[in-house]
């Protein structure tokens, strides 16, 4: 797969996917190279921005990069 500038390629997961991998013990790899992200970013047509919580307390979605899988 090739990179492309301006484009992103990204596995969200949830704390039940960070459990997952550490029964099988590679959570703190994995979390070693995530972005923790509060809240989805979300773009109007009309360019207005704004953030949706992923949850009302604290949660956050995991975020890893596809190119750091190869």
């Amino acid at each position: 797969m090739e990179h492309v500038p301006g484009r992103s390629v990204n596995l969200a997961m949830s704390e039940r996917g960070i459990q997952a991998l550490a029964e099988v013990g590679l959570a703190e790899t994995i979390l070693a190279k995530v972005i923790p992200m509060k809240a989805r970013m979300i773009h109007e047509l009309d360019g207005r921005r704004w953030a949706y919580p992923y949850g009302t307390h604290g949660e956050v979605s995991f975020y890893y990069s596809i190119h750091l899988l190869r």
